[in-house]
Formats: C-alpha cells, sequence, structure tokens
C-alpha cells in the first residue's frame, strides 16, 4: 500500500495535480482523459504533418533571375524561360541585371538570386576554384553551346591567331564569361594582355567599334548563329579565324570541348563564309540554381527548361538532338536535388528532400 501511494504521488508531481491522482476516481478520469487525448492526437497528426509538409514543398510566390548587361543575349532567353515559368507554375519572375558572369555566381551563392544562366568554367578560369565556399551554386542543366569566335577585320592583316600581337584586340568586360574564355584563348596562343592592345566592350557596344575599323579582332564566346556575328559576316565587316590546336585545349582543359563551325553557316551562296570549316572550341550555357531553392521549384524549371515546346521555340538543337545526355554533361558544379529527381525519376525518394534536410 505504501509503494502504491507512493507511485501515485510520484505521478502526481509530475501532471500537477496530487489530490486528484489519489483518489481511485480521479485517477480513472486522469486515463480516460489521457486515452481521449491520444486519439485526439492520432487524429490530427496526419493534418498537422501534410499541413507542414505543404507548406515546405510549396512553390514560391516570385523568384529573382540574374541575367547579364540589359542588353546581353541571356535576356532573350530568360524573357522566354521566365513568361513560361509564370504561365504554368503561378510564379512571378523578375529579371536582374549584372555585369556579367563573376556578379551572378557571387548574387547566387548570397542567396540573393534564385537562378542564373552562366557560361560553364567561368567560376573555374577566373580562379574562384579554390576558394573555400560552403553555399556553392548548384548545377541544373547545359542548355547550348556557346562558341569562341575569333573575329577580324580583313584589312587588319591578320590571317592568323599568331597574328593577334600587337594588334588592337576586344576581349570583353572584366568578370563576364567572354573575358575569361578570352584570357584562356591568349593563354593558349603564348599571348599575354601586354602583347595586344586591349579594348574591354560588350557585345553591344562592339559592333559600332566594328564597324568604325577603331577594333582589329574580338574574342567573342556566343551560341552559334547569334545576330551580333551573324550580321558583321553577313555584310563582309569581319571574318572569322580558326583557333590552332583546339583538340589538344580541350584535353588539357576542364569545361572546353572541341567544336568545328561548318563552312557556309554564316553565308552559304556563291559567296560563303566560312569557306571552310573554322576549328574553334566551346563551353556550354549553363542553367544554375542555389542550394537553397526549394526541390520542388528547381524539378518544375528543369522540366520546363527542357521541353520540346521550349526547346523548339528557342532553337536549341543540341538539346533538341540529344535530349538529357546534353543537358546534364560537363557539370561545372554537383546537380541540385530537384534536378536529379528529373533526370532520375526512379531514385526519387518518398519524401522531398525540402522536407528532410
Amino acid at each position: 500500500m505504501i509503494r502504491r501511494r507512493f507511485a501515485l504521488v510520484t505521478m502526481t508531481n509530475v501532471c500537477g495535480n496530487a489530490a486528484e491522482l489519489l483518489d481511485v476516481g480521479g485517477w480513472g478520469m486522469f486515463k480516460t482523459r489521457l486515452r481521449i487525448a491520444l486519439v485526439v492526437a492520432a487524429v490530427l497528426l496526419p493534418f498537422i504533418v501534410h499541413q507542414a509538409y505543404s507548406w515546405l514543398t510549396a512553390l514560391p510566390r516570385d523568384i529573382v533571375v540574374a541575367t547579364g548587361p540589359e542588353n546581353g543575349l541571356y535576356r532573350g532567353v530568360w524573357k522566354e524561360l521566365g513568361s513560361e515559368i509564370e504561365r504554368q507554375l503561378g510564379v512571378t519572375v523578375e529579371i536582374l541585371h549584372t555585369g556579367g558572369s563573376a556578379e551572378k555566381l557571387r548574387l547566387l551563392e548570397a542567396g540573393d538570386v534564385d537562378f542564373c544562366l552562366c557560361q560553364s568554367g567561368t567560376d573555374h578560369f577566373l580562379g574562384h576554384r579554390d576558394t573555400p565556399n560552403t553555399k556553392r551554386p548548384k548545377f541544373v542543366a547545359s542548355l547550348y553551346s556557346e562558341v569562341v569566335h575569333i573575329l577580324v577585320r580583313p584589312e587588319s592583316g591578320i590571317q592568323t591567331a599568331s597574328d593577334l600581337k600587337g594588334k588592337h584586340v576586344n576581349i570583353g568586360d572584366k568578370g563576364s564569361g567572354d573575358n575569361a574564355m578570352a584570357m584562356l584563348m591568349l593563354e593558349h596562343l603564348g599571348l599575354t594582355e601586354k602583347d595586344i592592345e586591349l579594348d574591354r566592350v560588350n557585345y553591344y557596344d562592339l559592333a559600332p567599334k566594328f564597324r568604325m575599323g577603331s577594333i582589329d579582332a574580338a574574342i567573342v564566346t556566343i551560341a552559334p548563329g547569334a545576330p551580333l556575328v551573324t550580321d558583321l559576316i553577313s555584310d563582309g565587316t569581319y571574318q572569322l579565324i580558326p583557333i590552332p590546336h583546339s583538340v589538344a585545349l580541350s584535353e588539357k582543359r576542364l569545361f572546353v570541348q572541341a567544336y568545328e563551325i561548318p563552312s557556309g553557316y554564316y553565308r552559304s551562296g556563291a559567296i560563303a563564309h566560312p569557306r571552310q570549316s573554322i576549328s574553334t572550341v566551346a563551353v556550354r550555357a549553363q542553367l544554375l540554381t542555389s542550394e537553397q531553392v526549394s526541390s520542388t521549384l528547381v524539378g518544375e524549371v528543369t522540366r520546363i527548361a527542357l521541353s520540346e515546346e521550349f526547346i523548339k521555340s528557342r532553337e536549341l538543337t543540341e538539346l533538341f538532338s540529344q535530349g538529357d545526355s546534353f543537358a546534364k554533361s560537363h557539370p561545372e558544379f554537383s546537380l541540385h536535388p530537384g534536378a536529379i529527381n528529373y533526370y532520375e525519376p526512379e531514385l526519387r525518394t518518398y519524401l522531398n528532400p525540402d522536407f528532410v534536410r
């Protein structure tokens, strides 16, 4: 009896109602209330878990995407992709203009933007690979190749890439993907910035200088068939020259692939250009995101970007012919869980990664 009373008193101290627990009737009522509470909890728990899951995995109301300068080439891609995201997901897309790839990567790592398009290898070539940072960008997809074009003025006397020495050459804005690739090309050709007369302008400031003859050459990394290059070549303002030993360069450097511009690609007919195929190299235009962005959103954006409708609209020929094998090849960063869910649906876990991380 003493042990029983001692046990009851102990339980009373826990529950905070000693008088009721010592009474047999009170103890019975306590057990009844406890059973009711447990039943209510069991009924409500699935609802609570469902609400928490829905809240953690829901799409945001708006997102911010980073592009380059306001008149840059990535803006057109984001304008169309952003419209599809808004139409299909009901998410407002804000386009943020930046000074180039380096700034976009910084914004992504800081969590100030949700997505960006960036030339693969920019982070590597600009020397950021040794910088410790736990919030590295995450890879979503490669959308198309961006090809190195060495454009030269016919009257400049430049016949081969080695003739660039001593000439007035545009190598793009500092911190841009163009500049990163131009510096890599100069290194490959055995040249430094001191060996040429430097100019640093973006795409849309480049054309007027070309036509005025104030620039002898430009190293431009751009999608094949881009209007800037097409217009300059079609009116005879500039012509293309090949990059020597392009295959060797692709074997030595990460994220660089050998590429060939077919003869007649920019101008066909009696006066074709190039007259012969041009050996060069290319990198990928990669869609990146932040590790802080939800897997649900990343999966949906991946689906839209790789949809047949978007691919045909943008004439992304490599994605059209090669599909996901092109999209997920040569990633500069590790894949985001949401992109993995898209590419490997059989590996999808029961719980959304956003709920368990």
